[in-house]
């Protein structure tokens, strides 16, 4: 329509961004099968370059599997996640998980760069503290 304003891209956004994908048994496969597909699907075809992917595993030990200065290229990313173990455990530990993003973003995130985390999971924690105990944390760090 010639009403409507031509589409124009806008800045480059410059992120590090960490997914925290929970593997523990509760998330069942179909579940699990679901979120490696998200996840791998995601960071192929759907973020930009200008982005710096991180990835943690979560249930019983938290196990960061991709380190935001790990290689960037998209395809490498996605194949640790599609070759993440299925469903390790029986606990849900939250809140350890969004304390290794804080730690990988401390220690490894790029000044300057938005912060970011894709929680993905089945429901509520089932060991440790409270994630909402975090906020504060990722408030602070303004993730």
């Amino acid at each position: 329509a010639d009403h409507m304003a031509p589409w124009r891209k806008g800045p480059t956004l410059f992120i590090d961004l960490i997914f925290l994908m929970d593997t523990s048994g509760s998330m069942g496969s179909t579940a699990w099968n679901n979120e490696e597909t998200f996840v791998s699907n995601l960071v192929e075809t759907g973020l930009a370059s200008s982005t710096n992917v991180g990835v943690i595993q979560f249930g019983s030990a938290v196990d960061t599997i991709y380190n935001l200065t790990d290689d960037q290229t998209r395809s490498s990313i996605a194949t640790a996640v599609t070759d993440l173990d299925d469903l390790n455990a029986d606990a849900t530990r939250m809140a350890d998980a969004y304390t290794t993003a804080i730690n990988l973003f401390d220690t490894q995130g790029t000044p300057g760069n938005t912060k970011a985390i894709i929680l993905l999971t089945d429901g509520t924690f089932s060991s440790g503290q409270d994630p909402f105990s975090k906020k504060s944390e990722l408030d602070a760090a303004s993730i």
